[in-house]
């Protein structure tokens, strides 16, 4: 199943919306905090791996990183 394409402005959306910042979904996903502002300001686009963790992130609102 293809992952969705999301861009880094809907990533930012949806990470407020939890209200969580970007350094708490950096912890929850275990990416580096330049990686995922990176992936934000479509510097870089996200690996699946990395996009499949911030999903899981924002869909259980998870901060613990586990």
């Amino acid at each position: 199943m293809p992952f969705p394409k999301l861009d880094g402005r809907a990533i930012q959306i949806g990470r407020s919306m939890r209200g969580m910042t970007q350094r708490e979904l950096a912890i929850a996903t275990r990416l580096k905090p330049w990686r995922l502002w990176a992936i934000e300001h479509d510097k870089s686009p996200a690996r699946h791996d990395e996009l499949a963790k911030i999903l899981r992130a924002l869909s259980t609102g998870d901060t613990t990183g586990r």
